[in-house]
């Protein structure tokens, strides 16, 4: 029996059957030849016909290999949950084609998406990178403009992605550290470098450059500043959660993602990074995620010298455990998109 990464089970024959439907109906859409399945699969066409009369299992190898050239995760080629408009665009040389999935409610900047790949990159290497993109059919050049939107449900899938593999929450928070680390030389940055204060800089990013270069999904306001601590307020705003769904912007791992860019935040303005404590969490019912970050003396640690990224942060998420990723096996295949 396979679990798929949505939780449903399946025996190996309604798998099977599954599978060859998915790639039916991939073959009408796109207009691909048996001969074109027989050649990524490594069958012949006897083989083929055999496999799919019977419901029988693909080679594993071979449906790693269509999934690679069709741009599409693994396990979707079993479950059928592909942007099929995307996937034809892409197949027609499109390679910018975003699916539909992401362009709706597009209220976040591409760069912080760009930091989260990079983030996978240093900790994992390129081609997990490449990987993760193709599990939810995106590609380099659908981000290669940093200043245009996507929805914030590509970095919630992705981080969802990386905390089924890892169960390491102090992760997402390093990766919410990185994505601002990223954007140490973006042109806005240059004016934070004047501010004399992490009470200055504080103020700035709640009230302008949030909204302005990152995201538009939460409204943000500062409920208390003081010379070494603030009080932050961070609530869905009404069009987003129409936009995206209220089960996406209340999810656990933006708030771990969130709390690491918090704590970075004091790295703009040349500052060691901030403690963050949250008070109250929307993901477990309350109506705004509220954070005491603590700047004085000591607060936290120093802005990364290099490339490289800890796997530590400043910021804990208590909920979840930590522990190593998992070896992988052809079940798992179907968990990870193959990148086990």
């Amino acid at each position: 029996m396979y679990e798929f990464t949505q939780g449903a089970e399946l025996h190996e024959t309604e798998l099977n059957e599954h599978f060859w439907k998915v790639i039916h109906r991939i073959q009408l859409v796109l207009g691909m030849p048996d001969s074109e399945v027989c050649e990524v699969l490594a069958l012949h066409s006897s083989q083929l016909f055999h496999l799919r009369k019977c419901n029988l299992s693909p080679p594993a190898s071979g449906a790693v290999q269509l999934a690679k050239r069709l741009n599409i995760g693994f396990d979707e080629l079993f479950t059928g949950q592909i942007d099929y408009h995307a996937l034809v665009l892409q197949h027609q040389g499109v390679s910018s084609a975003i699916p539909e999935r992401y362009l709706q409610g597009a209220l976040s900047r591409r760069s912080v998406a760009l930091g989260v790949l990079d983030f996978i990159e240093q900790q994992f290497g390129w081609q997990k990178r490449a990987l993760t993109l193709q599990r939810f059919q995106m590609t380099e050049k659908a981000l290669a403009a940093p200043q245009e939107m996507i929805s914030v449900k590509f970095v919630s899938d992705v981080g969802h992605h990386i905390f089924r593999q890892s169960r390491d929450s102090q992760l997402l928070s390093s990766m919410g550290r990185h994505v601002m680390w990223t954007h140490r030389k973006a042109p806005f940055v240059a004016g934070l470098r004047t501010l004399g204060s992490p009470r200055e800089l504080f103020e700035k990013m709640v009230t302008e450059v949030i909204g302005l270069h990152f995201e538009k999904n939460f409204d943000w306001s500062l409920s208390e500043l003081g010379p070494s601590s603030c009080q932050i307020k961070c609530r869905p705003r009404p069009d987003a959660i129409d936009a995206v769904g209220e089960e996406v912007l209340k999810s656990q791992v933006l708030c771990s993602i969130r709390m690491g860019a918090l704590s970075a935040f004091p790295w703009f303005a040349g500052f060691p990074s901030a403690r963050v404590e949250e008070t109250n969490c929307i993901a477990h019912g309350g109506a705004s995620c509220d954070y005491t970050l603590h700047f004085g003396s000591g607060a936290g640690g120093a802005e990364p010298r290099s490339r490289s990224v800890k796997r530590s942060a400043s910021t804990s998420n208590p909920g979840h455990s930590d522990s190593k990723p998992n070896s992988g096996n052809f079940t798992l295949l179907l968990r990870s998109g193959t990148e086990e």
